[in-house]
């Protein structure tokens, strides 16, 4: 990727003869944008809006001028393990191309306008950032809701501070 397309070609292989449109909706710079693909049909979108489609891989995306399929990212692994496919390697965010973190801050809400000219340090700051909160936010997920009378207590900040206090 040389030069950055202003748009891509993308393909929704979930639009078939029994479902001849599909409309999907993403959100791009915090708009909601709503797209209806037809059965074989290629849409030329806006690359903001195309790379979000990489998270699905029932979609097919490419770069109009060159041909060159845009691979998905790449699913978080569920639970405890993590099943690499025979292309796939892990690798530190800093240790990818340019071109690749652009790509990956693009399918990121709040990321659709970043370019090459942004510089690694911003789009790696980026990336580690919004990482850092989904790691958050799952974890946040994983906690149990307590159950009444299941015996977890719950208990104010001000309450849990102080079971920490010397006597």
């Amino acid at each position: 990727m040389s030069s950055e397309p202003e748009t891509l070609l993308v393909l929704d292989t979930t639009a078939t003869a029994a479902y001849p449109t599909r409309t999907h909706e993403h959100i791009v710079d915090g708009l909601p944008q709503q797209v209806t693909f037809k059965v074989g049909e290629k849409l030329a979108l806006p690359v903001a809006l195309a790379l979000k489609f990489l998270k699905d891989p029932a979609f097919i995306v490419t770069d109009p001028a060159t041909g060159m399929r845009y691979d998905p990212t790449p699913k978080e692994p569920q639970g405890n393990s993590l099943e690499l496919a025979p292309n796939e390697i892990i690798a530190r965010i800093d240790e990818l191309s340019t071109d690749a973190l652009v790509i990956r801050a693009k399918q990121i809400d709040g990321g659709e306008n970043f370019k090459k000219q942004d510089g690694r340090e911003k789009l790696i700051a980026f990336l580690a950032d919004k990482t850092k909160a989904n790691r958050v936010r799952e974890a946040a997920r994983s906690v149990p809701t307590p159950v009444p009378g299941s015996g977890v207590i719950e208990m104010s900040d001000e309450e849990l501070a102080g079971m920490f206090q010397d006597a």
